[in-house]
């Protein structure tokens, strides 16, 4: 039996968290390579842009938040102390991003480490209340043009939603008229968005353009996961498909880091690498990424390499090795 079906898993989380993964690849290229920006490449530039800036990490700090009261609610089934091993997961990560961050200046892993502090104190709060904290942060962040308070937003709004049982309770086709419904809404809200930015602020009022596109960004990023929704509820095609990203959701944290070394040494290699040859770049180590992330889960384990050292770490007790340690 395929080995990815056998544990007790959200399907659409994982299928998730491999299509946010798909599009930052595409937003951190450029950095990650050093690829210049050159004029005769704007228009592909502006296209991308639109399509994948901001989307990603967007989409990928709801999918933080809401993992993480999974993970808080399992410790607690298993009688461990939730705060505890949460706090254990987030140092984890926060050194793995730290390092990481020599290689991709841009990298989210940190800051992740550092938003779920304030998660710690949230998991008794009532869902009611966890959503009056996102949308103060929500509102502060487009006041202050700062995107940090917006990560923080779908970081609670994540938990909020994970806290009611959303996606078990509401992946059926009987709320499919009400997700199209939102859908259409989103989408017309993001095209008016990105016409109001490049038609009006980018012309009068560049001062207020990354506010803008930060916002823009996050109705995007929710016709995203409502189109991605509906296509899962309503073709067993896309559904096939979209299982595919799965496994690149399965092993998120390896897939994330393997993307940044993979590019860095393709681009110590082949210096000079173009825009387009960028995407090229991308696109390939993608597929790459597809291919060992089905094969090992498939064949060799159910947990990805660095998922299996994560969860060693935030489930180790320490009391341990103080003891054996100590004279």
């Amino acid at each position: 039996m395929n080995r990815i079906i056998k544990e007790n898993r959200i399907q659409i989380i994982d299928i998730l968290r491999g299509f946010a993964l798909s599009i930052i690849i595409f937003m951190n290229f450029e950095s990650i390579m050093k690829i210049p920006f050159n004029e005769a490449g704007r228009d592909l530039y502006h296209v991308m842009n639109v399509l994948f800036k901001g989307k990603g990490y967007t989409l990928f700090s709801f999918l933080f938040g809401y993992g993480t009261f999974i993970f808080m609610e399992n410790a607690y089934k298993k009688g461990l102390s939730p705060a505890l091993c949460f706090f254990k997961r987030i140092v984890f990560l926060f050194v793995v991003g730290f390092l990481h961050r020599y290689l991709q200046a841009g990298e989210a892993l940190t800051y992740y480490a550092v938003f779920g502090l304030f998660l710690l104190p949230s998991y008794k709060l009532d869902s009611k209340y966890i959503f009056c904290i996102a949308t103060l942060f929500f509102v502060v962040s487009t006041i202050a043009a700062a995107q940090i308070f917006g990560s923080l937003g779908m970081i609670f709004c994540g938990f909020g939603i994970s806290k009611m049982n959303f996606f078990s309770i509401y992946m059926n086709k009987k709320y499919s008229k009400q997700y199209l419904l939102i859908l259409a809404l989103f989408v017309v809200l993001s095209i008016l968005g990105y016409f109001w930015i490049y038609k009006y602020i980018y012309i009068y009022h560049i001062n207020y353009l990354s506010k803008a596109m930060f916002i823009g960004g996050i109705l995007q990023s929710i016709a995203y996961t409502l189109l991605v929704i509906l296509l899962y509820l309503h073709s067993s095609i896309f559904k096939r498909l979209l299982y595919e990203f799965a496994y690149l959701g399965r092993m998120s944290l390896t897939n994330y880091l393997m993307q940044t070394i993979m590019l860095f040494v393709l681009a110590y290699f082949y210096p000079g690498t173009t825009y387009l040859q960028g995407i090229h770049a991308s696109i390939a180590v993608l597929f790459l990424q597809y291919v060992y992330s089905k094969f090992y889960l498939i064949k060799i384990d159910s947990v990805g390499p660095f998922e299996k050292i994560w969860r060693k770490f935030k489930y180790y007790d320490f009391k341990k090795l103080i003891g054996k340690t100590s004279f």
